[in-house]
């Protein structure tokens, strides 16, 4: 008999495949009616296999950690949403299911308090803006922000205009009075913060002025301020209001500087030369002038040393004669 290894030896009758027969190298079956049995590499997991066990993780490749299913699943946001993208898009904002019910938990909590309400609907019928109104704490009038105001404010009379428009527009768009009344006290602060601005920036210009003036005017400093203000008692009781109000664009008063001062003692002087002369705003101011300038020439030519020794006579004496001569010119 030919041996099966030799050539043209017939090959051995090989048996037909049994459905039941494990494939090769795989582990036994299990007996009739026995569980399946566990793989080898599953079983080496304490507890695996086991009636309710969680599920085992998955051997990952070389280096990397192993993946366990959350209790919800992988695709528990898809779950949920279903068809719907939109829902989908929120859903993964989310890291789990847990987060999703405290937001829920949250919204309703802010929808309870009155934090969120439903805004005014498009053409909204008279009963839905007093509903709004009502419900929101909006007065039933534009005036009625105006009442109440926080911290003792008090809206002064000239301001009244300008805050009852403003209240106007903003009931219109049912601002809530918090709203109005933070633009109040903003407004009264900035008010208040100018003020006093301006009131410092006057005294500083007053002293500035003062300064300069009694520099520049030396011992008649208080004969000029009286012409100046003798001159400006003449004018209208508007038109003095207007020149004390007038500012220029930086909020300077134009009354308080050195250069209206200048102006309006030069006006004086040309105006009215008599001014200057004690007692001459009664009487013969001409009498006046002539028998003061008598009086210091007679010093000049009876006692020269006490002229001399009194440099404000030789000063007082030129002023008269320009005074004597603008009176002339006057006259003529």
């Amino acid at each position: 008999m030919n041996s099966p290894l030799e050539p043209g030896a017939a090959a051995a009758e090989t048996p037909p495949n049994n459905p039941n027969s494990p494939a090769p190298g795989a582990a036994p079956a299990a007996a009739n009616g026995a569980a399946p049995a566990v793989p080898a590499a599953v079983a080496a997991v304490p507890g695996a296999g086991e009636p309710g066990a969680a599920p085992a993780a998955v051997t990952p490749p070389a280096g990397g950690e192993p993946h366990v299913p959350g209790p919800w699943g992988d695709n528990w946001r898809e779950t949920a949403a279903g068809d719907d993208a939109a829902i989908l898009k929120d859903l993964q904002r989310y890291t789990s299911p847990k987060e999703v019910a405290k937001a829920l938990v949250e919204a309703k909590a802010r929808i309870r308090s009155g934090e969120l309400q439903a805004p005014l609907p498009d053409n909204a019928t008279a009963e839905q803006v007093t509903e709004f109104r009502q419900r929101n704490g909006i007065p039933e009038k534009a005036d009625g922000y105006l009442e109440k105001l926080p911290d003792g404010l008090v809206i002064g009379e000239d301001d009244k205009p300008l805050f009852g428009s403003f209240a106007e527009q903003l009931h219109k768009h049912n601002v809530k009075p918090a709203v109005v009344h933070d633009v109040v006290k903003w407004y009264a602060d900035m008010v208040a913060t100018e003020d006093k601005a301006r009131i410092d920036a006057d005294a500083t210009l007053k002293t500035e002025t003062e300064d300069a003036l009694r520099g520049e005017w030396g011992g008649d400093y208080r004969v000029n301020v009286n012409i100046v203000n003798a001159m400006l008692a003449q004018a209208p009781k508007t038109v003095q209001d207007m020149i004390a109000e007038a500012r220029t664009p930086d909020g300077t008063p134009i009354k308080g500087t050195a250069d209206f001062a200048r102006w309006m003692a030069t006006l004086a002087r040309e105006v009215n030369p008599i001014v200057t002369i004690p007692g001459g705003s009664s009487g013969d101011p001409m009498k006046t002038v002539h028998e003061e300038i008598a009086a210091i020439e007679t010093l000049m030519q009876k006692d020269r040393k006490a002229y001399n020794a009194d440099p404000s006579k030789a000063a007082r004496l030129m002023q008269l004669y320009d005074i004597k001569a603008q009176m002339t010119r006057k006259a003529g």
